[in-house]
């Protein structure tokens, strides 16, 4: 392709406002960027949106007025490029809990 062909798939943008406007919305999913310590290759893994009954809100004090999802993350994850599976720990977890490291 050449550079005239690139700039014609930029989306347009309205005369009015400025922004772009798109004639399809992609929907994004909340995910997890992980690099493999095996093959050392960057991956995805989509987190897992949990459904909070209304006992969940009261358990963790949350106003009804609040919105929002509640992420988490898988237990084990897998390459996709050189199929080596690894159990996982948030970013913000610094300690081994308890009987996990028999686990690793």
């Amino acid at each position: 392709m050449n550079g005239k062909e690139e700039e014609n798939e930029q989306p347009d943008r309205c005369p009015c406002c400025g922004l772009y406007t798109v004639k399809e919305i992609v929907e994004l999913s909340p995910a997890y960027m992980w690099d493999c310590p095996n093959c050392g290759r960057e991956n995805f893994q989509r987190s897992i949106t949990v459904a909070l009954t209304e006992e969940d809100r009261i358990h963790m004090n949350l106003s009804s007025e609040e919105i929002g999802s509640w992420q988490s993350y898988p237990n084990f994850i897998t390459c996709k490029f050189c199929k080596q599976s690894f159990k996982t720990r948030h970013i913000s977890e610094t300690e081994i809990v308890d009987g996990d490291e028999d686990e690793l």
